[in-house]
């Protein structure tokens, strides 16, 4: 292995077990990671030296405050499994940074949703409920999104699923709607809110209405992610 090449493994391997460690829902960071890597709990546990009842607990949150050194084991233990099947994960991660369908803006505090309503002009679709803090977003190209290997879409997640997803103007619903379940089937988790770029949402509120059934707030906005970027400097 190249000193290069390790040096990215090294990094890649310190940026999983920070967002674990900072993961405001650790559980979920967990099974996350596990599903990215396609590794089984008992094998897991196998390399970790641990039950399989102990990977299921961290993972439905019986089980609090891993500690740096166990997050640690567990992410030596995921490059472990995959470095034995030639790390094709890990190859695809570092490779993907670059070309994945979507793009991750992590936030420095926390935002209320009522500083997001201020720099935004958002149109509500499903009038659900919208005080959950936001720690992030992340811009979708939705027309690419559906070409992306479905086991790596929980990386669309950054650090937490605390974050709104935006989702680039795009006329096939059915993307959208496929993308939230296969996240939810994944991960146990859903975002904070969702965002639609849509040129027209006034003429279009109805068609969101019938064509998507989302248990989280639902809105459309004709500022596009350049746009929104600029506008959410928080």
């Amino acid at each position: 292995m190249s000193e290069i090449l390790q040096e990215k493994i090294d990094d890649l391997k310190e940026m999983l077990a920070g967002e674990i460690v900072l993961a405001p829902d650790v559980s979920s960071a967990f099974k996350k990671w596990r599903n990215i890597f396609e590794i089984g709990q008992k094998k897991l546990a196998i390399e970790l030296g641990v039950k399989v009842s102990t990977i299921s607990d961290y993972e439905n949150g019986r089980r609090h405050n891993p500690g740096s050194q166990f997050v640690k084991k567990y992410v030596d233990a995921l490059f472990k499994v995959d470095l034995a099947r030639k790390g094709q994960i890990i190859l695809s991660l570092i490779k993907e940074e670059q070309s994945n369908p979507f793009t991750i803006k992590e936030f420095k505090k926390i935002i209320l949703p009522q500083k997001l309503f201020k720099a935004i002009s958002l149109y509500d679709i499903n009038s659900r409920k919208f005080n959950e803090g936001i720690y992030g977003i992340t811009y979708i190209d939705t027309p690419s999104i559906k070409d992306f290997d479905f086991g790596k879409y929980p990386l669309m997640y950054g650090r937490t699923n605390k974050r709104i997803l935006f989702f680039s103007k795009t006329t096939d619903l059915i993307i959208i709607d496929y993308t939230l379940r296969l996240l939810r089937y994944l991960t146990g988790q859903s975002p904070v809110a969702i965002i639609i770029e849509d040129e027209n949402p006034e003429a279009n509120v109805d068609k969101y209405k019938i064509g998507l059934h989302i248990n989280v707030p639902l809105f459309l906005s004709k500022t596009n992610k350049d746009g929104i970027n600029d506008l959410m400097k928080f």
